[in-house]
């Protein structure tokens, strides 16, 4: 029974970026395998992978990640579809290996409803980055705004400022 994780980076155009995530990306599997070697098994939300992850993001933010589990089940390789969340990721992997504990058909019902749910889970990813550029764009506008008015302020002459000031 052969099971793999693929991880999978975002584009870049930039060569050195790329070598970067990959030599990251190679650290924290390193960092994994050697403590699967030494016993100590990674699950999801354990604080090996919490802290692995967060060592990945902190030395590169601009970098995302997808996952994906390949399983051989009867011959035949059973991939999830790639997925932002490493934890939703694995529950689908999870839902896979049970399904096909059952019967074929149920393995392929689990497959149907593990690619909807990376649908949804991406629409919601989308629908969240837009929430999320519309309020930055929104605070850019509203600083750019305060700056304005400060340096209008302070381009005001004295008694120019004493006639704003009153009622």
């Amino acid at each position: 029974n052969r099971r793999t994780t693929r991880v999978q980076s975002n584009v870049t155009s930039s060569l050195i970026q790329a070598i970067d995530w990959q030599i990251a990306l190679m650290r924290a599997r390193d960092v994994s395998r050697m403590n699967s070697l030494h016993g100590q098994a990674a699950t999801v939300n354990s604080p090996m992978v919490d802290g692995a992850l967060l060592d990945l993001f902190r030395t590169h933010p601009d970098l995302h990640v997808s996952f994906r589990f390949s399983i051989e089940i009867e011959g035949r390789l059973v991939c999830t579809p790639f997925l932002h969340g490493l934890g939703l990721a694995t529950q689908l992997r999870e839902r896979l290996l049970a399904a096909a504990k059952r019967s074929a058909r149920d393995l392929r019902k689990a497959q149907e409803r593990a690619t909807a749910g990376a649908a949804a889970e991406e629409q919601a990813l989308t629908t969240k980055r837009m929430q999320l550029k519309a309020a930055v764009e929104k605070e850019a506008r509203r600083r750019a705004a305060q700056e304005l008015a400060s340096r209008k302020r302070k381009a005001l002459p004295p008694a120019a400022e004493e006639l704003l000031a009153l009622p």
